[in-house]
């Protein structure tokens, strides 16, 4: 009698041909998951580079239409106010050479006034950083009067959501001379953006071309 063949696996070799498929879709797996990892580490760092791009376009644009800044980190938060400085020309008078007694001449004299602030501020306890400006009519108010700067209330979580500025904030400088001025009329930026394991560091010199005019 002969032996009919029969198709078909041993279950040897299902068990064989099991193990081969489990470790070769675990590879593909740890393939993908390596390959999404890296795109998403590479998505939250051009994130952070567009998002400190964007933000030093932003305060450049305010430097150029002010006339003087000042830095303070002496407090709990760093903050740099943006100034805009009106001057104001009183003409001088020449002496009289007619009628007695006779006058005396008057030189001409220059008063500086503050038009509107922009005020960015960093808060280290929240890593964010905030934004706020005030300006007045020029013709309502007396040319010697000097407004009120915006008041920062970070107590207040309503201000904090209404004048949010930027997430992520990890450091935010700007360089001072001895004296605690801004040197050479530019703004010596330092910031430092961090978002989950991602990190951004971006130094820029702004310069203030719109005249520097010191206040007072």
């Amino acid at each position: 009698m002969q032996r009919r063949e029969e198709d078909g696996f041993t279950l040897v070799e299902l068990i064989i041909s099991m193990a081969i498929f489990s470790i070769v879709a675990v590879m593909i797996m740890m393939f993908m998951q390596t390959g999404a990892n890296s795109y998403q580490r590479a998505k939250n760092e051009l994130d952070l580079q567009m998002d400190s791009q964007m933000l030093i376009n932003q305060i450049r644009d305010m430097a150029y239409s002010a006339n003087y800044a000042e830095y303070d980190d002496s407090g709990s938060t760093h903050t740099l106010t943006l100034y805009h400085v009106t001057k104001d020309y009183t003409p001088g008078s020449t002496p009289s050479t007619t009628g007695s007694p006779a006058s005396t001449a008057v030189p001409a004299s220059v008063s500086k006034r503050i038009t509107s602030w922009e005020v960015i501020v960093w808060d280290p306890a929240t890593k964010k950083l905030y934004y706020d400006k005030s300006s007045v009519d020029a013709s309502a108010v007396p040319k010697q009067e000097v407004t009120a700067a915006p008041a920062i209330n970070l107590s207040d979580e309503d201000w904090r959501n209404k004048h949010l500025f930027c997430n992520y904030m990890e450091n935010f400088t700007v360089a001072t001379d001895a004296s605690g001025k801004i040197p050479d009329n530019t703004i010596q930026l330092t910031i430092n953006m961090k978002a989950r394991s991602r990190q951004y560091d971006l130094k820029e010199d702004i310069t203030i071309r719109n005249g520097w005019v010191p206040y007072p």
